[in-house]
Order: structure tokens, then sequence, then C-alpha cells
């Protein structure tokens, strides 16, 4: 009988180990494909938005280098990714707790990244849009701004560029206007 015990036993952790065995190359085909899919769907935005021509329109808007292309491209493969880790991490039958984590870390730092990224167009951009409407700076007025001074010749939505009297182009993020002084003249 003691031996009848032992050889269930056996089969019994035989049984778990295939089992587990089974369950880990599942979840990894899982994350493989998950991550070139990912990377054929990142690749694919990425050239339909450049079809599109959406940086070159985005840099008429602006004004400034825009890369809108790559950073839809690589948020749409981090997206597939991070849904094929959530898949694997299910299928091995994980808790939902840890998954809820792992979703709000993710979560929490593509905020972060966000409100990074724009920090500094934001206010730029309200500030652009203010100088656009009272209409005092426009190319061809003199200013002068911390320090420098020359003739006004672009007055953007993100920035404005003067150029000195040795010719050379300086450019001033629009949020200084609000937290510096600065004298526009004529000529």
């Amino acid at each position: 009988m003691s031996n009848l015990t032992n050889q269930s036993y056996v089969e019994a952790v035989s049984s778990s180990i295939s089992q587990l065995f089974t369950k880990l190359v599942v979840a990894i085909i899982i994350l493989l494909l998950g991550f070139i899919i990912g990377r054929v769907l990142g690749k694919l935005v990425r050239r339909l938005l450049a079809d599109l021509g959406v940086n070159k329109f985005m840099h008429r808007i602006f004004r400034v280098p825009v890369y809108l292309e790559e950073t839809i491209g690589i948020i749409v493969s981090y997206g597939i990714y991070f849904i094929s880790i959530l898949q694997a991490f299910q299928y091995l039958g994980l808790a939902v707790a840890m998954v809820h984590i792992i979703s709000a870390i993710v979560i929490i730092l593509i905020a972060l990244f966000i409100i990074l990224a724009v920090k500094d167009l934001i206010p730029n951009l309200f500030v652009g849009i203010y100088i656009h409407t009272r209409k005092r700076i426009k190319p061809g007025k003199m200013l002068k701004i911390k320090g420098a001074t020359g003739r006004i010749v672009e007055a953007g939505l993100l920035d404005t560029k003067l150029e000195t009297s040795s010719g050379n182009i300086i450019v001033i993020p629009n949020v200084l206007f609000l937290t510096v002084p600065y004298k526009v003249s004529k000529r």
C-alpha cells in the first residue's frame, strides 16, 4: 500500500510540474507574440502617420520640430507590450491584485511622462496665443528682453526669434514675456 501511495504522490507532483511547465511555455508564447505584434503595429502606425505627413503638419503649426509620428508609434507598441504582459500574467493565474498594481504603476509612469513632456509646451502655447491676440510683438519691431536686444524676425506660438545686430538668431521662449521685463519699440 505504501508503494502505491508513493507512486500516486510522484504522479501528482509530475502532473503538477508538467502543468506548470505548459503554462510557462504558453505564457512565454503570449509574450513573444505580443512583442512581435506590438513592434509590427508600432512601425505600421509610424509609417501611416508619416504618409499622412503629421510631423510636417505639426511643424507648420507650432514652428518647432514635433515628433508625433514616432511618439504615437512607440505608445502603440508599448501599449500592446503591456497588454501581452497582462495576458501572460492572467494565463499564469497570478492574483488580479498584482495585475492591478502593475497597471496602476504603468498608468502613473505614463501620466508623469506626459506631464514632463508638455510642462514647457502648454505655458509657451498660452502666452503665444496671448501675444498674437495683443499684436504687440510682431516681426519687424525691436525687442529688448533679459539682456538680449534685436529685431523680431518671427513670433510663433511657442517662441519668438530675434536677430541681433551681429546677425545671430536668438530664440526666446514665449513664457519669458510673463516672467521677465521687456521693451518693444518700432525700430
